[in-house]
């Protein structure tokens, strides 16, 4: 597979398609599963524009929006999942001990359910600003873009 992280060289859970660029899908080492890398991902280009995903538990479609410093999320109670797991599975080979499981959920509900399947995992729930802000930290001044 060839990527350059946090982009993924094949489809993930999670499209980002930037202004002016071509669509791309964001990834989490070998996982393609990382919510945050996605959220980064307008502030490291310095662009707008959506993030397409889908809750786990259902396939509901989660879109958040970047805008003129506006972010726009839909379902209006989407959430992220952020969370190690804690059995030393394989879900994502041998990075698994080292990188998250994060993917976003249509609610907090939906989340709490999904956490309540995954005795395997050590997560917390966060709230819309928290994880645009820790996408923002993780790759904002990557690229010379909002730090």
């Amino acid at each position: 597979m060839t990527v350059a992280y946090p982009f993924s060289g094949i489809p993930s859970p999670h499209r980002v398609q930037l202004d002016g660029l071509p669509p791309v899908y964001a990834m989490c080492a070998m996982c393609a599963m990382c919510a945050i890398d996605a959220l980064g991902l307008p502030a490291m280009a310095g662009r707008d524009g959506p993030i397409t995903s889908a809750d786990p538990r259902d396939g509901t479609p989660v879109v958040v929006t970047a805008r003129n410093g506006t972010w726009t999320w839909t379902p209006p109670a989407a959430v992220v999942v952020a969370g190690r797991t804690t059995d030393g599975g394989t879900e994502c080979g041998s990075y698994e001990a080292m990188f998250p499981s994060t993917v976003f959920h249509a609610s907090r509900e939906s989340a709490q359910a999904y956490l309540a399947g995954r005795g395997d995992l050590d997560a917390d729930i966060l709230g819309q600003d928290t994880a645009i802000e820790a996408g923002r930290l993780n790759f904002g001044a990557l690229l010379g873009g909002a730090a």
